[in-house]
């Protein structure tokens, strides 16, 4: 199975094209459709009605929230710095990523 991300326009008359990678070898698959409508209109995010709530619920006001869902996940706090040379003399490029990623 594999997933392709792609943006389509529909037509008037219900239509999409849609040009698949070359890999893809002709034959019948089974292809699921999920309608995401894009607007163009509204460019800035709306705020999640939840987020209104942030600072009104007296229970939770000396909760930490980011400590209590480390906690939860059962994320330990690492200092960052400590791991920052895990990656010297590697040689890591955007294309060296891409291709390690997506192997032919």
């Amino acid at each position: 199975m594999r997933t392709i991300e792609t943006q389509v326009n529909v037509t008037s008359d219900r239509r999409l094209d849609i040009q698949l990678p070359e890999d893809i070898e002709t034959g019948q698959y089974q292809v699921v459709i999920v309608i995401n409508p894009q607007t163009t209109t509204n460019t800035t995010p709306s705020k999640h009605q939840l987020n209104q709530l942030a600072g009104k619920i007296e229970a939770f006001k000396d909760v930490d929230a980011v400590t209590w869902q480390q906690e939860t996940r059962g994320e330990e706090s690492e200092d960052f710095l400590a791991i920052a040379g895990i990656w010297e003399n590697r040689n890591i490029t955007a294309e060296t990523l891409y291709k390690e990623a997506w192997k032919k």
